[in-house]
């Protein structure tokens, strides 16, 4: 479910860039990776908090940078990071459109950094 309701989005907005081609409204994706944020820690349902997603690599993709998993020592983005993406992306002369910004999180951290 998650996969076809990302691609609905997506499918949305390539629709709602070509009506409103030649418009001055510019319609802009941002799919950032693996963001550090509070959310995890604001998730009180128990059917989430008990679902496989929200265990190990589930916990990563929700902005818990603490957890055990295959994906430990992940460098995060941080909040900021997606935030001067929106910025730059909004920031362009009327003649650039930037259609998608999607950018993963940083390579792991560590001894087998790149």
């Amino acid at each position: 479910m998650y996969c076809a309701s990302k691609w609905a989005v997506e499918g949305f907005l390539q629709g709602l860039r070509l009506e409103t081609a030649g418009t001055a409204l510019r319609v802009c994706s941002i799919q950032p990776g693996a963001t550090e944020t509070k959310l995890a820690a604001e998730i009180k349902d128990p059917d989430i908090l008990n679902s496989p997603r929200f265990g190990s690599a589930g916990q990563l993709e929700l902005g818990i940078s603490h957890v055990t998993s295959p994906l430990k020592g992940m460098k995060l983005l941080a909040a900021d990071d997606v935030a001067r993406a929106v910025v730059y992306a909004a920031a362009q002369p009327s003649y650039v459109s930037i259609n998608e910004g999607a950018f993963p999180s940083p390579a792991p951290v560590g001894p087998y950094s790149v």
